[in-house]
Formats: structure tokens, sequence, C-alpha cells
């Protein structure tokens, strides 16, 4: 952490809370509109009648626009002072100096040279997390706009559900030749009743479901905390029932079991009775998991094809690592020694679906090291922080970056640019919420935690 400030001080806030509002712009924004993998080539053109801008994807060089004006503006948005341990950020930037290592000797610059573009912009993320400083008014100036633009997200999935999949079903049944230039992904969610929102697929809706709804429901909290009584809960039951309802619609089992997860942890912090929430997490979890296993009995009875699938890809990216343990086969390249290295009878994967072995696959053991000591140390040293105060803000950023690393084990959304980039962005937050809290209670002597 930088050089502490006097007690009686406050922490510089961005002049007029201009730049929390265009930083919550930017993370609201990211969802909606650059839901796909950065591993597919996009030549998305957009419409040439603007209102169709509000209701496609745009192309992702439009998001690095955003992100490097947004960058830009950051260092004209108050004094530079970042909170944080010193040696967590150095695991950072070790991963991403790995990276281009990797990329040097990548066995396919073609994927590897946009994944590297991508994870620039996740450190570029962090770093205006960290500069964001939210606070007082500032917390509001920034959540607002990404809590408004998240109910967009929700409104597509209901979308969706009730009649948006049927009419494309439809449009595509009466112009068959429509069915030439879809994607093989398109056509797979067309014979399915799975939403995914705006996003690429229903597993990564349901990643965003899991990170956005305890970051905006902790933000709903906090703005209406004023109110008397059971009336604070009101706004944020509204939110996230509706979260809950798409999540159910998406039928992402990994999503459900770690959004069951989060609840547990949630009842575990609230201040109330050791015995009632003792029976409250044991009800919760027997209630969850019996509905779980009735929701999915389908599933588990053909012999849940899909985890052994995740078990195979797992096995083929530790034996990339293993036998490339230096420096992998180059960023976002699983595909490449997986077409070969794959059981014949295996379907084709293009990433690893866990995000952590996928770094070992892609840039070595040390490339994996760095990005899981990064993950793992950031979600220790703020969760210490955040579980003792009784802020709902931080502990709900908190709980939103923790959500977003148990899909990684599972999933490929390090690799989607709309979730990757805001997990990021929170987790920079996460930090400096932590980071000011930890000085309030050292007080002026407070050193670093370097």
């Amino acid at each position: 952490m930088s050089k502490p400030q006097d007690a009686d001080q406050a922490p510089a806030s961005p002049p007029g809370g201009w730049f929390p509002w265009l930083c919550g712009f930017l993370i609201g924004l990211l969802p909606l509109k650059f839901g796909d993998p950065i591993i597919f080539p996009s030549d998305m053109e957009m419409p040439s009648d603007p209102i169709l801008w509000i209701f496609l994807s745009w192309p992702l060089n439009w998001g690095f626009w955003l992100l490097g004006l947004t960058f830009i503006a950051s260092f004209f948005a108050g004094p530079l002072r970042l909170e944080g341990p010193r040696k967590w950020l150095l695991l950072l930037a070790g991963w991403y100096l790995w990276q281009w290592v990797a990329h040097s000797d990548s066995v396919d610059k073609a994927l590897s040279g946009p994944a590297l573009a991508h994870f620039t912009g996740c450190v570029a993320c962090l770093w205006l997390g960290m500069r964001a400083r939210p606070e007082g008014a500032a917390w509001s100036n920034l959540m607002m706009p990404v809590t408004i633009l998240f109910l967009f997200c929700i409104w597509s999935g209901f979308e969706q559900h009730f009649w948006g999949l049927e009419e494309l079903r439809k449009t595509v049944e009466e112009n068959p030749s429509l069915v030439e230039g879809m994607h093989p992904w398109v056509l797979a969610r067309l014979q399915s009743d799975r939403i995914y929102g705006p996003l690429f697929y229903p597993n990564a809706y349901a990643a965003a479901m899991v990170v956005w709804a305890p970051i905006c429901m902790g933000f709903l909290l906090h703005r209406f905390g004023h109110l008397p009584g059971k009336a604070r809960w009101a706004m944020p039951l509204l939110l996230v029932l509706p979260c809950l309802a798409c999540l159910y619609w998406t039928r992402s089992k990994t999503a459900i079991l770690v959004a069951l997860l989060l609840m547990v942890i949630s009842l575990l912090r609230l201040p109330f009775d050791r015995k009632l929430k003792i029976r409250a997490i044991t009800a919760l979890g027997v209630v969850g998991l019996i509905g779980f296993f009735i929701v999915f009995a389908e599933y588990f009875q053909k012999g849940a094809l899909s985890l052994g699938a995740r078990f195979h890809y797992w096995e083929v990216a530790w034996k990339i690592t293993l036998k490339h343990p230096f420096n992998g086969t180059g960023p976002a390249t699983f595909q490449r020694p997986f077409e070969t290295m794959k059981a014949p009878d295996a379907e084709m994967a293009r990433l690893a679906h866990n995000d952590f072995l996928e770094q070992g696959s892609d840039s070595g053991i040390p490339g994996f090291l760095f990005f899981t000591g990064f993950f793992v140390w950031g979600l220790a040293w703020t969760g210490r922080k955040v579980w003792k105060s009784e802020d709902p803000v931080g502990f709900s950023l908190w709980l939103g970056v923790l959500g977003w690393s148990l899909m990684a084990l599972m999933e490929f959304t390090f690799y989607i640019t709309g979730i990757a980039w805001p997990v990021f962005f929170f987790l920079g937050v996460l930090a400096t919420q932590a980071g000011r809290q930890e000085e309030a209670r050292e007080g002026p002597t407070a050193r670093s935690a370097a």
C-alpha cells in the first residue's frame, strides 16, 4: 500500500464522482454487449439502423476502445493512490509477463494474439477498479449504472424464456437458408430451452448471475439500508428473485450449486443466534441438494455425460502441462494439442473448461502458479478483511468474485470479455476497500501488507 494518510483525513475521491459513473457504465455494458469468447474470430458489422445497436452484440474492438478511453480518463480522476499488498500485485505482473513468454512460442498465434489482448484488458480493469475508489456517494455513482444495466441482462433472460427462443426457432424454420451461416453453437442453442441472455451460452449467463446478483444486492442493501425494519430488504429481494429464476432457466448445474454455497456463506456471516443459524444452514443445504437432484435426476440417470467430458478435458490439460511445463502451448491454444491427444470418441473442445488448468496448459507451470496464487491470495486476504467488517458492500463484492472463481473450476468464463473484465474490476475495487479498512484499523502507522 502507499503511504498512509493521517487518521482524520479521508481518502481522496474522484472529483465530482464522474469517474465511478464512467466505470460503472463500462462494467455494466460489458456483459450486455461483449459476451462472446475471445477465441472466436468475429467479423461482425454493426447495422446501419442505430436502433438495432440496443439489441445486438457489439464488435469486440469497440470494447477495447471503450476500455482504452476509460483507462486514459483514470489518470485525471484524482491523486494516484492504490491500496493492496504489493506482493499480490507482483503475482499479477508475473502472470501477465509470462503470457508474453508463452505467446512468443505459441503453437497458434492467431489464437494467442487476441487472448493476449484480452489479458491486457483484464489487467487494465483491475487498475480501473483500484482507481474507482468507491465510498459514500461515489459507491452509488459506480453501482447505479452497473445495477441498471444488469436489469437489462435479467430482462433478456425473461424475454428468451417466455417468447424469444420460440420466436427465433420459428424464424429459422420459416427461413432454412439462415442455418447455413449459423455457428454450431447457435444451432445447439436453438434446440434447447436453456436461456443464455446476452452472453454466448447458458453457463456463461449463469456465471453472470452468480457474480452480479450478490454484488448488486449488496449495493441495494447499502443504498436502502436507512429504511426501517424489513423494508430495507424489499429492493434486494426484488432483484435476487428474478436472478434465481434466470439461474434456474439456464439449467447450469455448476452455477446452481455455487449459488447454494454462496447462500450458505452469507448465512454464516449474518449476526443472529448460533443455533438458529445452524438450523437455517442445514435446512437450506438439505432442501437445496434434494431439489437439485430431483431437478437433474434425468441428467444423472443418463450418466452425467458433460461431467465425464470435463474430466477428460482436465486430464488432457494436465498432460499438456507436463509435456510443456515451462511455457505451455500458448495463450488460448488448448484446442490445438487436444485435437491430437483426445480419446477417439471424445467430443472436441476449444477450451479446457477449467480456467486454472487452462493456464497450465497454455502457459506452463509458472503461468498456472502465478494465476492461481493471484486469485487464492486475493480472495484470502480480502475475505479476512470483509468478514470482520459490518460493511455489506465489501462482503458482496467478495461473494461475487468468489462465485466466479468457483465457476472457473468448471467453465471457461475467463475467456469471455463480458465476464472476465468486470471480475478483475470488482477484485480491484475489493482490494481497495480491504486496504482502506486495514489502514483505518491500524491507524497512521500502517504499512504495506507487502
